[in-house]
């Protein structure tokens, strides 16, 4: 399989993961959710200083991490290493775990395999069920509540 290839089955799932990243914002345009869904109403003052921190440190690893995205190559050996320990900004955790995981040798190698699993896992009769209560259960990324519910239907 060519480069092109594994770049658009990458693309692919990459638009995938953006999808089902959608984040509730407020009136004022500030995030009410991580990406991970969990709440950022009513925080402590603690809270919000330990968020301030994260989101800092977030910054630093992004501004570190970029000059690789930017000529979509991983650094090599102890660098690689030292940079994933140290935290890998959300938006190229993706990419990165493809690279690493050996996922886009693995497509390479075996074209149309990805797609395949996704036919034959529709053919499961625990599909239907998960995709009865999945929506319950993981609305927007927020645990099963009567709000979540609510905004899920």
């Amino acid at each position: 399989m060519s480069s092109t290839a594994t770049s658009a089955g990458f693309a692919a799932m990459q638009q995938q993961q953006e999808q089902h990243q959608g984040q509730e914002v407020d009136q004022q345009g500030h995030d009410q959710q991580d990406v991970y869904g969990f709440p950022l109403v009513n925080l402590t003052p603690q809270q919000q200083a330990a968020q301030a921190a994260c989101a800092l440190h977030e910054e630093r690893r992004r501004v570190k991490w970029q000059a690789y995205n930017q000529q979509q190559h991983l650094p090599a050996g102890a660098k690689l290493k030292r940079y994933c320990r140290k935290g890998v900004p959300h938006e190229l955790r993706f990419w990165v775990w493809w690279h690493i995981s050996g996922a886009g040798k693995a497509a390479a190698a075996a074209p149309g395999h990805y797609e395949f699993c996704l036919d034959k896992g529709k053919e499961q009769p625990a599909v239907r069920q998960i995709e009865l209560v999945s929506h319950f259960m993981y609305a927007l990324g927020t645990l099963c509540t009567p709000t979540a519910i609510a905004k899920a239907q």
